[in-house]
């Protein structure tokens, strides 16, 4: 009888253990993403100063979006000072998790400009950032009223890398430039 007894225990407690483990075991299968996104970089990066007027602007986020999601109630460009949005054009590529914000019209000299990307951005699960994000740049200056030059923060890959030793340099400038003010040999 003791032998039927450590039986019957034995099998009672391999039914509690296989309960146990079914119970751990059987939790929800549910495997839902409820990391929230984030911002991981903007150019210009926050706090940039010299800016150029002609910069595109960009957010990269830690995750693939829903590309719906990134738009001008998402992500914002603003004067900082007077509040007042800045009209442009935004993309979102999904396989980078680029967002690209291209102005309407170059930025204002010397100002400060606010990027904000809202909670209204979501992730491929529907997850919002957590907050607002915030990066702050001033553009560039104008020197004495002077013309400068006015560059790009392209760049373009040919896929090889070229070295000349008398480059051929071009420059744009923000107006017309006076014959007397051209100097060849530089």
């Amino acid at each position: 009888m003791r032998g039927d007894k450590k039986l019957t225990a034995g099998k009672t407690g391999w039914i509690i253990a296989g309960a146990i483990l079914h119970v751990a075991c059987s939790g929800s299968t549910d495997a839902r993403d409820t990391t929230p996104p984030s911002v991981t970089s903007t150019s210009p990066a926050n706090s940039a100063s010299g800016v150029l007027i002609n910069s595109v602007l960009t957010v990269t986020f830690s995750e693939a979006m829903i590309p719906s999601t990134i738009n001008p109630g998402s992500v914002t460009l603003k004067v900082t000072a007077s509040g007042v949005a800045v009209s442009g054009n935004m993309t979102y590529d999904a396989t980078s998790h680029l967002a690209t914000f291209t102005p309407s019209a170059p930025l204002d000299y010397d100002t400060g400009y606010t990027l904000t990307v809202t909670p209204a951005a979501l992730d491929l699960a529907g997850n919002p950032l957590t907050a607002h994000y915030s990066a702050t740049f001033r553009s560039i200056q104008r020197v004495f009223g002077k013309p400068y030059f006015q560059g790009t923060n392209d760049i373009a890959d040919s896929g090889r890398l070229t070295v000349s030793a008398f480059p051929r340099l071009t420059a744009t400038f923000c107006r017309e430039m006076p014959p007397v003010g051209r100097r060849s040999g530089l």
